[in-house]
């Protein structure tokens, strides 16, 4: 199953050393800083006391962290198959008591909770087909009434993903859309993120924010960031 190949992946970084290394150098860094803007933004996340997120493959927590910080009150439930992202993300999350993330195959995942808002980042590109209906199809079930999603998955369409080749699954940004509306939901936007390279490491209140921004709405190149993205709501 594609999902294992990606829990695999995922694995090899602590094995590698990876793990750490991104703990201490990238928790701040541009790619987790345009993610959050971009959620903050895309979904409306301005009294984020009344928000209960729910993340799909949570990875270590830069993204909770990354939430936690800027949306003060949020409460956050990550889903991580990973169970060395899993044991990171406690120690990265341990100053946020409303946030946690659970060991936990996805699929198997039970709650009787329902969220207002629901995230997969950069994950959904390694499901099956299969898999990726089964995954929307769960994330609609676990939201409440008009409740929103954000997905977003590296962008067959950037010229940096084309030129390195990085054996990461690349496929379209409709054929995303496509999956998402026939699980259920409506098509809020789309468009794509990550314009400058993340390894420029600059945070969240950087001067080129406003350059990252700038390139998301302009016609044509909109669709040439790094990754991907499109927002939902549940009907």
């Amino acid at each position: 199953m594609a999902y294992d190949e990606w829990h695999d992946r995922a694995a090899d970084s602590k094995e590698s050393g990876r793990l750490d290394r991104y703990v201490k150098d990238e928790l701040f860094n541009i790619t987790w800083w345009s993610t959050g803007d971009i959620l903050i933004k895309t979904l409306g996340l301005k009294d984020c006391s009344n928000v209960n997120m729910l993340d799909f493959g949570s990875g270590w927590g830069r993204v909770a962290h990354t939430l936690n910080t800027h949306c003060p009150g949020i409460s956050y439930q990550g889903v991580e198959l990973t169970k060395e992202h899993a044991e990171r993300s406690h120690q990265v999350l341990s100053g946020f008591p409303n946030s946690k993330v659970d060991h936990i195959d996805f699929f198997l995942y039970e709650t009787e909770q329902r969220f207002t808002h629901a995230l997969c980042l950069r994950l959904m590109n390694f499901l099956s087909d299969e898999e990726k209906v089964k995954a929307l199809k769960k994330l609609h079930s676990l939201l409440d009434d008009n409740g929103r999603v954000f997905i977003s998955i590296p962008n067959r369409l950037n010229p940096l993903h084309r030129l390195l080749n990085n054996n990461e699954p690349l496929y379209s940004g409709r054929k995303l859309n496509q999956f998402v509306r026939e699980s259920g939901f409506r098509i809020d936007s789309s468009g794509s993120y990550n314009f400058i390279p993340p390894r420029f490491g600059l945070g969240f209140n950087a001067v080129l924010r406003g350059l990252e921004r700038l390139l998301r709405v302009v016609p044509l190149i909109r669709y040439l960031g790094g990754l991907s993205y499109v927002t939902a709501t549940k009907i």
